[in-house]
């Protein structure tokens, strides 16, 4: 039943996508950009970036506190470092079959694309 509530989260990713292209047109709100999550933990000074492109005045040492937090994301350990790849072949047929049916019919491989994330090696 997990999988089909993941599947079923997708709608929501949709939805968010929708907003963003909706505010991004809409000339009443003015559209700051796109926070992805892997930037900032990948390069902690990103999140300093963002403080200042805001307006909030922060330190350095709250910066390196709250980029020095033990990680809670426990996946990748949890997988034995698998790549995403290895993780797509892990699932059962069925399983890609329904998520790729999923992706497509909202269109979230083009809109996540543009974001920056590449779904090639999963042959969507």
């Amino acid at each position: 039943m997990s999988f089909f509530a993941a599947l079923r989260a997708l709608d929501g990713l949709h939805a968010d996508l929708e907003a963003m292209s909706w505010i991004k047109t809409n000339t009443e709100y003015d559209w700051c950009g796109t926070i992805r999550f892997e930037d900032v933990t990948a390069n902690p000074a990103r999140l300093g970036q963002i403080f200042d492109d805001l307006g909030v005045r922060t330190q350095p040492d709250v910066i390196a506190a709250l980029t020095s937090l033990p990680a809670l994301n426990q996946h990748a350990s949890e997988t034995g470092g698998k790549t995403s790849a290895d993780k797509w072949a892990d699932w059962h047929q069925w399983q890609r079959e329904a998520f790729k049916m999923s992706f497509e019919k909202l269109e979230l491989s083009y809109r996540y694309n543009t974001l920056g994330y590449d779904f090639d090696e999963l042959n969507l």
